[in-house]
């Protein structure tokens, strides 16, 4: 499954992945994580699954909450995917420059956090892009809310 870094940004949408999606249906779209995370004892079930770069978080009640990409490691250290994830990575680089960033798309809305030290590009699709004054890009996520994982069409059964 191609899915495109643009795409993404611009709607927030990680192809074929709803907020209602499962681990089991995110299994049958791109096949078994390269490696899975956040179990304890008490919770034993993985909460994340990671493809190459990208890292699907889940809420404790199964749905996903979050698609997180950070770390790059593709060429020209751009994301990567594994398995059947297959990425467009678009103009997404680690390191790129916040102003080159919006030279190629400046429809997003600039946030400094110098508390953080870092600037975010946030976008309506709920899609950010962050960026370090020094290191330039670092990652792009989109969480969703209680609201819009009820909200999700439910896949199950297609």
């Amino acid at each position: 499954v191609l899915v495109s870094l643009k795409t993404f940004v611009a709607s927030g949408a990680f192809g074929p992945v709803v907020p209602s999606c499962n681990s089991a249906e995110l299994e049958a779209l791109f096949g078994p994580p390269e490696a899975t995370g956040g179990q304890s004892r008490r919770h034993r079930r993985p909460s994340i699954w990671k493809y190459g770069d990208v890292q699907f978080f889940f809420a404790r009640s199964g749905g996903l909450r979050m698609v997180h990409l950070d770390t790059f490691v593709g060429p020209n250290r751009t994301p990567e995917g594994w398995g059947g994830l297959l990425l467009e990575p678009w103009c997404i680089r680690e390191g790129l420059p916040l102003d080159e960033f919006l030279s190629v798309d400046g429809s997003g809305r600039v946030r400094p956090e110098p508390e953080f030290e870092r600037v975010l590009v946030s976008y309506p699709s709920g899609v950010a892009v962050g960026f370090t004054p020094t290191g330039g890009l670092f990652g792009l996520w989109r969480e969703w809310t209680d609201a819009e994982q009820a909200a999700a069409p439910d896949r199950r059964g297609e």
